[in-house]
């Protein structure tokens, strides 16, 4: 079987932890940033054992570089609260979606983007910890996938249930990143003098069934 887009792009963001962390400090913000990169990606892989602490460790480094209230730490809280739904830990989801938009609400006001977006991200504790499976698993050039609908509210998503591996892909995005580091090569050499900033996995959106719905790697958005 064939690596994976996410395969292929751990060991390059990994490395780039290593490098940020030797040449800036591991409390720099482009350290803090690598790890992010990281974290998502373990999220996106379903290595639950390895994203939760490395998201939780990052809410707390900032906190306290940071502050409580500022823009990224909230970012990163929220990508915690998120994938605490994913795995079904609904009730750790809700208390940290319900600190947000307190603070979203509080610091932005009721109608920006951020304190909307906080206040369906709360919606989708309640909603998401009652759906049900629509059909069997189907599966496209890319992903395995199940469509599953509220029963409450009728709202579908598209959930990821896996990559299926593309080796070509594989190969391009392999390319990419050793490209997108100065002194990487594709079999992942990298030179002492290398700097870059990792690259966050990207999350699609998308229109399906009549009704608005969005996919995410390893898990619902």
């Amino acid at each position: 079987m064939g690596l994976s887009e996410l395969d292929v792009a751990e060991p390059h963001i990994r490395r780039a932890v290593e490098i940020c962390t030797r040449s800036f400090g591991q409390d720099a913000r482009q350290t803090l940033d690598a790890l992010n990169a990281l974290a998502i990606l373990y999220a996106d892989q379903e290595k639950r054992d390895k994203a939760e602490p490395l998201l939780r460790q990052l809410v707390e480094t900032y906190r306290r570089t940071l502050g409580p209230e500022n823009a990224t730490t909230l970012d990163c809280l929220r990508e915690l609260g998120r994938n605490y739904l994913y795995w079904g830990r609904a009730d750790q989801a809700e208390e940290i979606m319900r600190d947000l938009l307190e603070k979203r609400r509080r610091l932005l006001g009721p109608k920006h983007r951020e304190t909307l977006n906080a206040m369906e991200d709360l919606a989708g504790v309640y909603c998401f910890s009652e759906m049900a499976e629509v059909g069997p698993p189907e599966t496209d050039a890319r992903w395995v996938y199940q469509y599953r609908r509220c029963r409450q509210c009728d709202f579908a998503v598209r959930v990821i249930l896996r990559e299926i591996p593309d080796a070509a892909l594989a190969t391009n995005l392999r390319e990419s990143l050793a490209r997108s580091f100065m002194g990487w090569d594709p079999s992942g050499t990298v030179s002492s003098s290398s700097r870059g900033a990792p690259t966050k996995p990207d999350h699609t959106t998308g229109q399906t069934m009549g009704v608005p719905t969005r996919t995410h790697t390893g898990g619902v958005l």
